[in-house]
């Protein structure tokens, strides 16, 4: 039985006679149309549940021919988060399988160590448990998109010193293979690319996560992205490479020249190499691209200027849009470390074991159950130092 995860809308309309059945029938089954309370649409792998709620305190279990559905909501219906779908395995489990918390230690030698809590632990307890666990699983998605953005950025710094350093390393200064300085183009070219590209995958996937955790038009969604729009009016950098990007996938390369210049400071003296990823202001501008309001933006700049501070600006107002989503579920990071804490000392957990649940019965002391889901407690202190070092370098 593994935990899978869907999505849910609210209906907004009466379900039909055959959707009635997908879901439990109950007292708004049998009110008029005029009357009647939409239920929550449940969409699993393409197939939709409808769910009626009866009583509105804690969390929500639906026996359906699938599993058992966990929903957690307010008593007021303010909010509503689905957790998760306990999906049978007909081969393998059955709902009453019994869950038992524990954890295993993996040792050098390819053996496992491990302990199972003697207590089964209950419908309530496991609720509780996915509650709390999910802002794990709603800040990922955000943490690794930016992420992504960080190391395309610092794979175009390393790019561009390790290139240097292969002219300065050359054999024969006064001559410089053309080779060498197409490989540089083409690499920058590529390390650019990936920069901009996941930078405007990380805006969008943002803006998507914190729609569907928070709500269409949700405080949180608002001022984020009157964030967004904040650091956007006053960054030339955000506002440029932003567009940049959809001139270097529909146009030309996202840089005009990868400059190489070598100087020595005595006539004996080695040459020293300077190289730099550069735009052409004339060359965006006569290519014939639709730039809209930055064609007056972009005249203004100098006929050619670096890219490099740009990327470095843009990848600042994209880390205070980071800090600014993940700010949202402050609290509830500070209740999972709590919960994680709390569960630690309970089990007694060892540093390096990985805590699970296990699923079904073992088939002797010796063995554990085959069958286990790990808690997030790694992917946590993840999330949680990411978070730190955001904190730390936009507020420095």
């Amino acid at each position: 039985m593994a935990l899978r995860v869907g999505t849910w809308r609210q209906a907004r309309r009466a379900p039909t006679r055959r959707e009635k059945t997908n879901g439990r029938r109950g007292e708004d089954d049998t009110r008029s149309r005029r009357s009647w309370r939409p239920p929550i649409i449940l969409v699993l792998a393409g197939q939709e549940i409808w769910i009626w709620f009866h009583d509105l305190r804690g969390h929500f279990f639906e026996e359906t021919g699938r599993g058992v559905l966990l929903v957690s909501y307010s008593e007021s219906m303010k909010w509503m988060r689905f957790i998760g779908v306990y999906e049978m395995n007909q081969a393998t489990s059955s709902i009453t399988d019994v869950r038992r918390l524990g954890y295993y230690i993996p040792q050098r030698d390819g053996t496992v160590d491990f302990a199972v809590h003697g207590k089964v632990a209950s419908a309530d307890v496991l609720a509780e448990l996915h509650e709390i666990i999910s802002v794990v699983f709603n800040l990922q998605p955000i943490i690794f998109a930016f992420d992504v953005i960080d190391k395309n950025y610092q794979e175009l710094a390393t790019s561009l010193e390790a290139h240097l350093l292969q002219f300065n390393n050359l054999a024969t200064q006064n001559v410089v293979p053309i080779s060498i300085g197409m490989d540089g183009l083409v690499l920058v070219a590529q390390k650019v690319s990936n920069f901009l590209s996941s930078a405007s995958a990380f805006l969008a996937q943002t803006e998507r996560q914190l729609r569907c955790v928070h709500g269409d038009d949700s405080p949180e969604l608002n001022m984020w992205n009157e964030r967004r729009k904040n650091l956007h009016a006053n960054s030339f950098s955000y506002r440029f490479l932003y567009e940049l990007r959809n001139f270097a996938q529909h146009r030309s390369l996202p840089l005009s020249n990868f400059n190489i210049s070598g100087e020595r400071s005595s006539k004996d003296a080695p040459m020293v190499f300077k190289t730099g990823a550069l735009i052409l202001r004339d060359g965006l501008l006569e290519d014939g691209y639709d730039w809209k309001k930055l064609q007056v933006e972009i005249q203004k700049q100098p006929s050619e200027f670096k890219l490099l501070p740009l990327t470095t600006e843009y990848l600042h107002c994209l880390r205070q849009l980071c800090l600014e989503a993940v700010k949202f579920q402050d609290a509830r990071l500070v209740e999972c470390a709590r919960y994680f804490g709390a569960v630690r000392r309970t089990l007694k957990i060892p540093v390096g074991a990985v805590p699970v649940i296990f699923v079904g019965e073992s088939t002797s002391k010796e063995i554990p159950p085959s069958r286990f889901e790990v808690i997030p407690m790694d992917q946590f202190a993840y999330l949680l130092q990411a978070y730190l070092q955001l904190i730390k370098v936009c507020e420095t």
